[in-house]
């Protein structure tokens, strides 16, 4: 079951009664959305770099919160934190920002097993959305996941840990290219034996 709304619509502080309080802890999804973008002048421009584009993060949350106004309020303060920690600087040297929008929305676990933990199997998010009976899937699916063009994300991360990702990459392949090109000592042919227990498939 799934309880959400967005911020700007709520009371500016709940109240749990005496019987919430003695709850006991649930599991609970909680999901929300952070807007990435830059800020300043680039100080080079290459094709990865893509003006104008912003990136949007749908993010899933398990946490243990006793209700679901509980779960919201520790899914939004989770999201500011994780917002706050995005802040850096990318590549082309512009400032990398990040904000929460104003929507938050919970989930409530069921445990199939009964242990009061999430189990292999369980459902940990549902979302239902009212949509025209003739819709094609073909526009469902391209509605729910967005449009997505050319590959921007050098613009939303760390310049510093790119980098290192780019000199990591190129060790790998240089190693990789010495490998490949090292004689190797001749080994003695391996005979091919038939599977064990295989039939041959009747046409």
């Amino acid at each position: 079951m799934s309880n959400g709304w967005p911020r700007r619509d709520r009371p500016a502080r709940l109240w749990l009664s005496s019987r919430e309080e003695d709850a006991p802890m649930q599991w609970f999804v909680v999901r929300t959305f952070v807007r990435v973008s830059v800020k300043g002048r680039p100080r080079f421009r290459d094709h990865d770099y893509r003006p104008g584009v912003a990136g949007v993060e749908e993010r899933l949350v398990l946490l243990r919160a006793r209700n679901h106004a509980a779960a919201l309020r520790r899914g939004e303060a989770e999201a500011r934190s994780y917002a706050k920690g995005t802040a850096t600087v990318n590549v082309y040297g512009q400032r990398v920002v990040a904000r929460v929008l104003d929507f938050a929305e919970s989930y409530e676990l069921t445990n199939r097993g009964g242990n009061g933990r999430p189990d292999d199997g369980d459902e940990v998010f549902s979302s239902i959305e009212n949509c025209d009976a003739k819709e094609s899937p073909a526009r469902i699916i391209a509605r729910k996941v967005g449009v997505r063009g050319p590959p921007a994300a050098a613009m939303f991360v760390s310049g510093r840990l790119l980098r290192r990702m780019v000199r990591e990459c190129a060790a790998d392949r240089g190693a990789s290219a010495r490998a490949d090109r090292a004689p190797r000592k001749p080994g003695k042919p391996v005979r091919a034996r038939p599977c064990v227990g295989a039939r041959p498939v009747q046409s």
